[in-house]
């Protein structure tokens, strides 16, 4: 059983901001030009104006200083948290799906700072979509209250984090009709795959392979593997396709995007299929040479 599923909450990440960097914060959450989001991210639902938002914030900060003033004890270090709620990467979910998700968990979200007697304004509040391959909601929320005040519950783990992310889970299988006790990750499919095919790469034909490929199409890490064996089956240039097969698992190796399970995973497949049978001495050599590196 995977980690998700034995927690049974969907990945919500949370970290502290620190006073006075808000600011930098909601251009990074805007901001469809940075590297992280250009061509890869449609930005939407932000609701509330960056101006406003950051001014608000930076008055609360000075309340803050004032009520503090005079009577010792540690300086204000963080003003806010931020949050990042994560749909995975599998789950099909139009844009109007992750704005009602959003919706539902902002409405949550308000209700807890209410039920906590907190004295907070919409203004106080910021969230936004990064529509993307991974599709993630994040959340701006306050720790200080329009006193200046600090908010002490939502340090908790017990009392906030864990609660707000089972209602996440709750949300994402409410409105995707999907279930966390049936989720499986991309590793995990690819293990049951192999399981249940037991498959004897060595006696595969060329049309065997490419049914294999359509067949897998959705998992990225086992097509690829596929990819590369049905070109040196296929008679296709094959030093030039180690080059590239090289090239894939350096940078898998080296994407934080990869899981160290999956990379791991990745090269026992390719092991599995028993490329290097098939490959002449000359091949055999670059990818020792490779390994050696």
């Amino acid at each position: 059983m995977n980690k998700i599923n034995r927690l049974g909450t969907y990945v919500v990440r949370i970290e502290n901001i620190k006073k006075n960097r808000t600011g930098e914060m909601i251009d990074y959450l805007l901001n469809g030009d940075h590297e992280n989001h250009l061509d890869k991210s449609v930005i939407l639902s932000s609701n509330n104006d960056r101006g406003k938002f950051v001014i608000n914030n930076l008055e609360k900060v000075d309340k803050n200083t004032k009520r503090k003033k005079g009577k010792g004890g540690k300086p204000l270090s963080v003003s806010d948290k931020s949050l990042t709620f994560n749909i995975p990467k599998d789950y099909e979910a139009s844009q109007d799906e992750v704005i009602e998700i959003q919706k539902r968990l902002y409405d949550h979200i308000r209700i807890l700072y209410k039920e906590n007697k907190i004295n907070v304004k919409d203004i106080d509040f910021f969230t936004n979509i990064h529509y993307q391959e991974n599709k993630h909601i994040n959340f701006i929320l306050p720790y200080l209250d329009q006193s200046g005040a600090s908010i002490p519950f939502i340090k908790s783990t017990n009392h906030f984090l864990k609660p707000i992310s089972k209602v996440f889970t709750q949300i994402v299988d409410s409105v995707l009709g999907t279930n966390i006790k049936t989720y499986k990750t991309e590793l995990e499919k690819l293990e049951e795959f192999n399981e249940i095919e037991n498959l004897d790469i060595e006696v595969l034909t060329l049309e065997e392979v490419q049914e294999l490929k359509e067949s897998v199409k959705d998992n990225k890490l086992l097509k690829r593997g596929y990819d590369y064996y049905y070109k040196i089956l296929n008679g296709g240039n094959e030093l030039k396709t180690i080059d590239r097969l090289i090239n894939t698992t350096e940078k898998m190796k080296n994407d934080s995007k990869v899981s160290k399970e999956e990379y791991e995973e990745f090269i026992r497949h390719l092991r599995g299929l028993g490329l290097h049978t098939k490959l002449s001495e000359e091949g055999k050599n670059k990818v020792l040479n490779s390994v050696k590196k």
